[in-house]
């Protein structure tokens, strides 16, 4: 009887001090390789979003430098002049109006019509886009590039704009670069390839980058 209690307590055994201690480091191994595992899966999920975030931004931005840049020259007169041939009354593409880039390609600068009145440019009809201190601003009355009055940043202090650069071509109803034809029409159109690139401030390894070419009809006669 006594031996049979004997070779019971025998079996009952537990694990060794030294069994358990590997035991719990293994499993607190086990613990931190998942929980860096799900600390990288966020981050990088967090990247994700905010590349997403800002490529979504960048496209928006993009399309209004192009609507407006379009619109360059814009003159609500310029069906009545058609038929006179006299367009010498368009306010909005003389010397101080005329669509025209920065010497650096950061800047470009140009009015239309927005209210159909035509005696005088307003404010409002002075419009402009620039780099300035990794922004994108947006300029509202008459202001040349190298100053800040009138211009308002437009990107938020989050986004870090490296790159935004205008290329100005002027070409004719032919097709032909930077001349008037001697023959038919005489219209002047431009094209402005616009290129941006931007990153997060806090993620400036990561770039977006954008290219857009947007035709000018309204340029000059």
């Amino acid at each position: 009887m006594i031996s049979r209690r004997c070779q019971n307590t025998r079996l009952q055994k537990g694990f060794s001090l030294v069994e358990l201690m590997i035991s719990m480091v293994l499993g607190l191994l086990v613990v931190a390789m998942m929980i860096s595992l799900y600390t990288t899966s966020v981050v990088n999920n967090s990247k994700i979003i905010s590349l997403g975030k800002l490529n979504l931004e960048m496209k928006s931005l993009i399309e209004l430098m192009s609507r407006d840049i379009r619109r360059a020259g814009y003159w609500a007169g310029a069906t009545s002049a058609a038929f006179s041939s006299d367009f010498s009354h368009n306010l909005y593409n003389n010397a101080s109006s005329a669509i025209a880039v920065s010497p650096d390609s950061t800047c470009i600068t140009f009015a239309y019509d927005m209210d159909a009145n035509n005696s005088a440019i307003t404010a409002q009809e002075f419009i402009g886009y620039k780099l300035y201190q990794g922004g994108v601003y947006i300029r509202s009355g008459f202001s040349p590039c190298g100053t800040q009055n009138n211009w308002t940043r437009l990107t938020n202090d989050a986004i870090y704009v490296e790159k935004l650069t205008f290329a100005l071509t002027q070409v004719n109803a032919k097709g032909e670069t930077g001349t008037v034809p001697s023959e038919g029409l005489n219209t002047m159109m431009s094209t402005v390839t616009i290129n941006l690139k931007a990153a997060i401030d806090s993620q400036r390894d990561k770039y977006v980058e954008l290219d857009k070419t947007v035709l000018v009809r309204n340029q000059g006669y």
